[in-house]
């Protein structure tokens, strides 16, 4: 019953979130640049906030990725015409406003989710530390830059290997990532899924979150939502390597 009731509070909190970001970008409350960001950086958030719901069983990450990867397949159905848009995803989640991009960004972003959660799920700061670099780090490296550029030519100073991205945004990054992995490990090492004393859990964020920020800069946009996580995922298994689980 547990489970049960976790997968259908899960799903009906994602879908409720995509629909209304998806509402706001088709009437123009919100940019659809600014929707896609939004969808980017909340939706893996509040799926990982969730997953206390679900019981201590081996088989719980697996019904979670089942969502995530039931979502995906949703993407992917758009995108490929069989199936209309009733959410307003291709607005809401991709750069063009084309369905077939819904392929692109969008369902590799899905994937990494549903990856992360079958391999590391809630007992492992791996896991949580890659998905909040995806999510809080790359997710809001726009809205910094963006920022950085309403601040004059100091706030819009471009990177020298990559002049897309500017350090107003990585900077966004960098925070972004660190003040997003910080609360949720925390509150994962309250409910006793591994432990990690301040110290450690500070200086494995800010490492992590500093390597999210340099991958995040290079200039490989179309990838980003897979090189981010796994050069996160790997550092963190370096600095993390002492969390106890429980």
């Amino acid at each position: 019953m547990g489970n049960l009731y976790a997968l259908v509070v899960t799903g009906l909190v994602m879908v409720a979130l995509l629909s209304a970001l998806g509402l706001l970008a088709v009437n123009k409350v919100v940019p659809s640049d600014v929707s896609r960001k939004l969808m980017h950086t909340s939706a893996g958030l509040l799926f990982m906030f969730l997953w206390p719901l679900y019981e201590d069983s081996p088989y719980s990450k697996y019904l979670a990725a089942s969502l995530i990867a039931g979502i995906s397949l949703y993407f992917a159905a758009v995108g490929l015409g069989f199936f209309k848009d009733h959410m307003k995803l291709t607005i809401a989640a991709t750069r063009t406003g084309r369905s077939k991009d819904l392929l692109k960004g969008p369902m590799l972003y899905g994937l990494v989710h549903t990856a992360v959660t079958a391999i590391y799920w809630r007992d492992s700061p791996v896991g949580v530390m890659s998905l909040c670099a995806l999510c809080g780090g790359d997710g809001l490296a726009v809205f910094g830059g963006l920022l950085g550029r309403r601040l004059g030519p100091l706030g819009a100073a471009t990177l020298p290997w990559n002049h897309k991205k500017t350090w107003a945004g990585s900077l966004a990054c960098l925070l972004g990532s660190f003040c997003t992995s910080v609360p949720l490990m925390t509150l994962f090492i309250n409910h006793g899924f591994f432990h990690l004393e301040a110290h450690e859990l500070i200086r494995g964020c800010a490492i992590c979150s500093a390597v999210g920020m340099l991958v995040e800069s290079l200039p490989i946009i179309e990838y980003d939502n897979l090189t981010v996580p796994v050069a996160v995922a790997i550092s963190s298994q370096q600095v993390m390597s002492h969390a106890v689980f429980n």
